[in-house]
């Protein structure tokens, strides 16, 4: 009888451990539900801001070419406007990127495979980092193999990985 009173007792502990450990999970879920729909409102805020941002720059970014056409450029005006021209172009990327991420967060984001020279693609993207290394007093150089002039590759993404490792390649250097 005093064992089948324990054995009751233990039940019952279990039982109240139990509703606990539901109540508990429960409760995760509750935050969980909750920090989604942050991370949800947040993501349309910083989106929304992107769109906002892009249009504005793109108008800026229009009478720059403009400019850059019209004044020599290797007079100091010429790389001043390039040197604008780059930064503004930058600047687009990262709104660009902003709204990359929401694609991607909302499952939206789909490769887009095309046929492309990739030696200019390299080479341009590269480029785009000239001021940066003369501004930090890195010396650098383009090595690109000859490799077949047209291949499939998607633009967007792999404009994404390496601005992102020149980018930290130059931060850290």
């Amino acid at each position: 009888e005093i064992h089948q009173y324990q054995v009751e007792g233990q039940k019952q502990e279990l039982e109240v451990k139990n509703l606990k450990i539901s109540q508990q999970r429960d409760e995760l879920i509750r935050l969980n539900r909750k920090v989604r729909q942050v991370n949800q409102l947040r993501l349309r805020f910083f989106t929304n801001i992107s769109h906002e941002f892009r249009t504005p720059l793109t108008l800026i970014l229009g009478p720059l070419e403009t400019l850059s056409r019209l004044i020599k450029p290797d007079t100091e005006g010429g790389r001043l406007i390039r040197t604008i021209e780059r930064n503004a172009q930058r600047l687009l990327h990262l709104i660009n990127q902003l709204m990359l991420f929401r694609r991607l967060e909302e499952g939206k984001m789909k490769l887009q495979v095309s046929r492309h020279n990739l030696n200019t693609f390299v080479s341009n993207l590269v480029h785009s980092f000239d001021s940066l290394a003369y501004n930090k007093n890195i010396r650098y150089t383009l090595n690109i193999s000859e490799s077949p002039s047209e291949t499939w590759f998607d633009e967007e993404k792999l404009e994404i990985i390496l601005f992102n490792l020149l980018s930290n390649a130059f931060k850290y250097t």
